[in-house]
């Protein structure tokens, strides 16, 4: 078995000119949408507050909004992870399509 602790990778950023929020995976719920509504964005958000926003996407992102914006995991726009070589690679429509893809849930619920 292996765990790997995120709650350390818990930071937040604002770019105001895309109204885009980054967020790493060790953020829970709670301080992601404090952050968000913070800088006036609306998202999808579940209701388990102190749910990571890595668990939350790995598991779609469902919320109250879903309906109105889709699953959380629909609004990602890029992630930064690392392969299976162990490569820091960028994961967007753009850069790795097929990662971006996957991650994404691979054509899944959302």
């Amino acid at each position: 078995r292996l765990a790997i602790d995120v709650s350390r990778l818990n930071s937040t950023e604002f770019d105001a000119s895309s109204s885009t929020l980054t967020a790493g995976p060790g953020v829970q719920l709670r301080q992601f949408v404090r952050f968000a509504e913070q800088n006036n964005v609306v998202g999808v958000w579940g209701d388990c507050p102190t749910v990571t926003l890595g668990g939350y996407l790995t598991g779609g992102g469902q919320g109250l909004q879903t309906g109105v914006y889709g699953y959380g995991v629909d609004n990602v726009v890029s992630a930064t992870l690392v392969n299976a070589q162990g490569d820091i690679v960028v994961a967007s429509a753009d850069s790795n399509p097929d990662l971006y893809w996957a991650i994404r849930g691979g054509g899944g619920p959302g």
